[in-house]
């Protein structure tokens, strides 16, 4: 079993690898060719930022390439921390 920090890590491939950081809310009242134009250009200038989906009782939820990076992540933050010892 995978844990990050304590919480369980779920890998499934079928949980999206990105997000878009912003997007226009569904009850926001705008065309949806509008609405579509609106997300473009907020994913353009904001980006887009890894998918973790966290549930209460179960850990976290993330694609397998996410996990491949935290992993990276951790492995330098842990080569760092042996250097400044």
């Amino acid at each position: 079993m995978d844990t990050l920090m304590g919480m369980k890590l779920v890998i499934h491939p079928l949980i999206p690898e990105f997000k878009p950081r912003m997007v226009v809310s569904a009850s926001c009242p705008m065309t949806d060719k509008g609405r579509e134009a609106m997300n473009a250009w907020l994913l353009d200038f904001f980006g887009k930022e890894p998918c973790v989906i966290f549930v209460k009782g179960i850990g976290m939820c993330v694609h397998p390439n996410t996990r491949r990076r935290i992993e990276g992540m951790m492995q330098e933050y842990n080569y760092m921390e042996r250097r400044m010892l």
